[in-house]
């Protein structure tokens, strides 16, 4: 258990540097300390880094009972997210991509060896466009590129036997509607959705939010994500 506890401390100091503000009062912390009461509360993370930077969803589910998986498709990080959760057994983190058709995808990303370089958020820019990097102007020489293996998100379901989802939270860096297309919403329906819509265009913003609401969610903007809360008589 002591040991449980610094593993903890050491992954929240990971988090301190980059400033992140925590919001308490709003609709997707609200609906997701809802759901953390349910002891079979189970989420998915795609593109979760490595597992403690850049977002707080860390510090909220490792204070409970939850089941999960995480996902990073690039291998240093994913060496780092598997060493953050690895003191929650149900929590599984896999290296892979998500894609619609292929089974294995470039990701483009800022060179591991270089990001002591630049700011330290450049290390969570991997995005499956190859010109992502130039909407934060990072220089082309910094820039490399990973083959991964991939997965639709309902081939992750079936493969890992996935009932249902509680939240599922994404953070693909201009990929997240993809994700949201590939979901059979007929057969799964995450009740709490969270996704980064500010490197999505704004026509495709739209469309992400009129999917979500064609399939019985309230969409929300907070901060740089969209919160989709599926209704309560869905």
């Amino acid at each position: 258990m002591l040991i449980k506890r610094i593993r903890s401390k050491l992954a929240y100091l990971l988090i301190e540097p980059y400033d992140l503000e925590i919001v308490q009062k709003s609709n997707f912390n609200i609906t997701l300390k809802k759901l953390l009461r349910n002891r079979e509360f189970f989420f998915i993370q795609v593109g979760a880094h490595d597992g403690v930077r850049f977002d707080d969803l860390y510090q909220k589910i490792t204070h409970e009972n939850t089941h999960g998986i995480v996902i990073e498709p690039l291998a240093k990080y994913y060496r780092r997210l598997v060493m953050n959760y690895e003191d929650y057994p149900d929590i599984l983190p896999l290296n892979l991509a998500l894609h619609p058709r292929d089974k294995e995808v470039e990701i483009y990303h800022v060179d591991t060896d270089k990001t002591v370089q630049l700011e330290p958020w450049s290390a969570g820019l991997g995005s499956i466009d190859k010109e992502h990097h130039k909407k934060t102007n990072i220089p082309q020489e910094y820039m490399s590129s990973t083959k991964v293996h991939a997965l639709s998100f309902m081939e992750l379901v079936k493969q890992y036997k996935v009932k249902k989802v509680d939240l599922l939270q994404i953070d693909v860096e201009g990929f997240d509607f993809e994700i949201l297309k590939m979901i059979d919403f007929s057969s799964i329906k995450p009740k709490l959705i969270k996704y980064e819509y500010v490197n999505l265009e704004e026509k495709i913003q739209q469309e992400s939010f009129q999917l979500l609401k064609a399939n019985g969610y309230r969409v929300y903007i907070e901060n740089n994500d969209a919160i989709g809360v599926l209704n309560d008589d869905t």
